[in-house]
Parts: structure tokens; sequence; C-alpha cells
């Protein structure tokens, strides 16, 4: 196990080498260099962080709706399953949560 944690570790310090260098942080890359066993040519490609951040705020968005979904069945079951305004919102925010998927 400790192999895999030091890969991801490994991965992450050059995915925040990456993005250091292309934000122009030179003082900080060099810093980060002298911290790290990596080298500056081990850079990650492809702002990997950046994707990843947007991927991240993206779930949990997802999540958000989905719970606030959920607290509105809820409320449905318990008080004997709405009524159709609610009912017609549920299918709304199903199509709205289906089209953000494609």
């Amino acid at each position: 196990m400790d192999s895999r944690i030091n890969k991801k570790d490994e991965e992450i310090n050059k995915a925040i080498l990456e993005w250091l260098i292309s934000k122009n942080y030179n003082k900080s890359v060099e810093a980060f260099l002298s911290d790290t066993n990596i080298k500056k040519e081990d850079a990650s490609r492809g702002n990997s962080l950046d994707k990843k951040w947007g991927t991240i705020l993206t779930l949990q968005k997802k999540i958000t709706d989905y719970e606030s979904q959920i607290k509105q069945l809820k409320d449905e079951l318990e008080f004997g399953g709405g009524s159709a305004q609610s009912k017609t919102l549920v299918k709304k925010e199903n199509e709205s949560m289906v089209s953000n998927n494609t």
C-alpha cells in the first residue's frame, strides 16, 4: 500500500509543479522542487489540476441537485405522494439532470 500512496503523492506533486510552472511562479517552483523528489521536466502536462478542479465543481453541483431531489421525494413520501405541482417539479428536475449529463 505504501507504493500506491507514494505513486499518488508523486502524481499530485507533478500536477502541482505543472500548475506552478503554468502560472510562472518561478520562486515557488524552485522551492517546491527542493522540497520534493521530482524534477522540473517531470511536471504533468495538460492542465490536470484545472481539469480535476472543474470536475470536482461539476460533481459538487450534481450532488447538491441530487440531495435536493432526495429531500423533495422524501417529503412527498412522508406527506402521501405530494401535489401535482411537486410531481411536475420532480419531473422537470429529472429532465434537467438527464440533459446535463449528456
